[in-house]
């Protein structure tokens, strides 16, 4: 029981940062995960969890009183709801902490996040089983990323087919380490709505954002789930890609940010946060 309980809290606090990494555009919440050791069980348990509800959803009421109590008998359920309420909380807790630190200090938090996902992509592509034959995945990864990262945000009205393809994209990104949900939302011009709806609990908005995210989720945790199982090494290689050329928007931000380059004060912090991001991940790695 209190092995069940410390794995609990252990992924609650996963979740935590996960969420937090999810606020930021262009830090992803699948880098996160992939991070903290968490991210094929992650996609798994999406997929079958969401799989699961489907098929309750396909049966009359009454018939489908069996298929809820296999979902809630998965053993992946407890995960999903440990992770889930430490995204929640992060969302609910740290969006305008994290926002005004962003506005306050955003080179120093780029920088951090740049360390990051540089040390963890390193750190996966150090644990791959075949580094050399599939190099093409690792740069068609970083290909996308570099490119999609370079998008400007268009133009779009904040009706509710709108919020609920936005959702829809930002599941698929949030999925996939190298590519920020959040910034996907940016993309679409929704990220500040958004945040506002979030802020106000705006039920409407918030409800429909989160419909699209289920639907995003479930297509893209089951092409991803099926890519592990049968290419794992190919699908880890263009994850580290993705993880690669995404790193294009945290320096872009540290560049753009940063008042004059020869500033010696700026430059110093940004390598020591950017040292920090580096020490987290071997930090994450000695505790794995």
């Amino acid at each position: 029981m209190k092995n069940k309980i410390k794995e609990f809290l252990f992924v609650f606090l996963k979740g935590i940062f996960m969420g937090a990494a999810d606020i930021i555009p262009g830090v992803s919440g699948g880098t996160i995960a992939l991070i903290t050791g968490i991210y094929e069980r992650f996609i798994f348990s999406i997929y079958r969890f969401l799989e699961s509800i489907i098929s309750v959803l396909e049966f009359t009421i009454k018939r489908s009183k069996g298929y809820l109590k296999n979902i809630i008998k998965l053993d992946d359920f407890l995960f999903l709801v440990a992770l889930g309420l430490g995204i929640i909380t992060s969302f609910l807790a740290m969006s305008k902490f994290i926002l005004k630190l962003i506005s306050t200090y955003p080179t120093y938090v780029y920088s951090f996040f740049f360390g990051l996902i540089l040390a963890s992509a390193i750190s996966i592509f150090k644990s791959l089983k075949d580094k050399k034959s599939d190099v093409l995945y690792g740069v068609l990864g970083f290909v996308l990323a570099f490119l999609l990262t370079g998008i400007s945000s268009v133009e779009t009205s904040h009706s509710l087919p709108v919020i609920l393809i936005t959702g829809i994209v930002a599941a698929c990104a949030m999925l996939l380490p190298g590519i920020s949900g959040s910034f996907m939302v940016l993309v679409l011009g929704q990220y500040e709505f958004m945040i506002k709806s979030l802020s106000s609990f705006n039920t409407k908005v918030v409800g429909t954002f989160l419909v699209g995210m289920s639907i995003g989720a479930f297509f893209m945790s089951k092409i991803i789930s099926q890519l592990l199982k049968k290419h794992e090494n190919k699908t880890l290689s263009l994850l580290i890609g993705l993880m690669f050329g995404a790193l294009r928007l945290p320096l872009r931000k540290i560049l753009l940010s940063s008042i004059s380059l020869l500033d010696p004060f700026k430059i110093v912090f940004s390598i020591i946060f950017s040292l920090a991001g580096i020490l987290t991940i071997l930090l994450l790695e000695r505790m794995k």
